[in-house]
């Protein structure tokens, strides 16, 4: 049978949503993925285990006749109304959309484990050594993760004392104004002086976008400038038609929608050309768009 399904947690009346044209094997799968305790979605897994087997169901809610688009649009219309009433295990609120465990969006945000349990946890994790095959593994998982640039400042504090968190970048140059900042700059005190946006600069001081904002834009060697230029035309760019001035590289896609505040999936769909649309106001940046904004003239 096809159409949407739901698994119920008969103690609370919560529920997890879905659609799929066949509902029988999707459901199987679903509950090998809890019993196993490896389900993508952490929230519905956590309840699992908490309640326990016993108290979850899964049951048909609609069948449904017809394509995907159809079924899709009529779990968007079970998610909306859920999502209204707060009732869902689901994380994300659009049909079809894999779910984004980050930040705001993640299921444990703004949550902190109890006094109790953390000793708890410092209690279990006491005189246990890794063994030299799990710090070997641990180095692998590392290998190639891009530090934030908030870490990085935590970093800096904590290695030089310098307790204003702040980095030295290289120098910038106002071609509306004509004003210079000099090298040794405070980025973030600058921005704050100058009234700029801090995530809309950083891209553009870390050599990752090849426009100006507000005017700012790195001054250097013209001839650095143009292999920079050359090397992130090599990416797809991504253009902002709510602002008008914000024009930022596809080179490091990830970076780039943590933070905005973007979904992934939706933009790298934007970024092959798959979906048709823009996000936030962000979409695929015309060639008239690039030689707008550039560094370089």
């Amino acid at each position: 049978m096809q159409g949407i399904y739901r698994i119920l947690n008969i103690s609370n009346g919560k529920h997890y949503i879905g659609s799929s044209q066949d509902i029988e094997q999707r459901l199987k799968r679903h509950m090998n993925s809890l019993r196993k305790g490896s389900h993508i979605n952490l929230y519905l897994q956590s309840a699992w285990n908490k309640y326990g087997e016993f108290n979850f169901v899964g049951e048909v809610v609609e069948e449904v006749k017809g394509n995907s688009n159809i079924r899709l649009a009529r779990e968007q219309v079970y998610l909306d109304i859920g999502f209204a009433e707060k009732i869902l295990y689901n994380i994300a609120e659009t049909a079809n959309y894999p779910p984004c465990f980050e930040g705001e969006a993640h299921w444990l945000f703004g949550k902190h484990h109890t006094d109790e349990v953390c000793q708890k946890m410092s209690f279990s994790h006491t005189g246990k050594k890794l063994t030299e095959e799990h710090k070997a593994n641990i180095g692998k998982a590392n290998m190639g993760r891009e530090v934030t640039e908030k870490t990085r400042d935590k970093i800096g504090v904590a290695r030089t004392g310098n307790t204003d968190g702040a980095r030295e970048y290289l120098a910038l140059y106002n071609n509306q104004t004509g004003e210079v900042i000099p090298s040794g700059w405070n980025f973030k005190e600058l921005c704050q002086k100058k009234g700029l946006d801090y995530s809309s600069l950083l891209p553009i001081v870390r050599g990752e976008n090849i426009c100006s904002l507000d005017g700012w834009q790195l001054l250097g060697n013209k001839g650095k400038l143009k292999e920079l230029k050359q090397r992130l035309l090599n990416y797809p760019m991504f253009y902002n038609e709510r602002t008008g001035k914000n024009i930022s590289s596809g080179r490091n896609l990830k970076r780039l929608c943590r933070e905005r505040g973007l979904n992934y999936t939706i933009m790298w769909n934007i970024r092959k050309g798959i979906t048709k649309c823009s996000m936030g106001g962000w979409r695929l940046a015309t060639k008239s768009e690039i030689a707008c904004f550039s560094l370089v003239r």
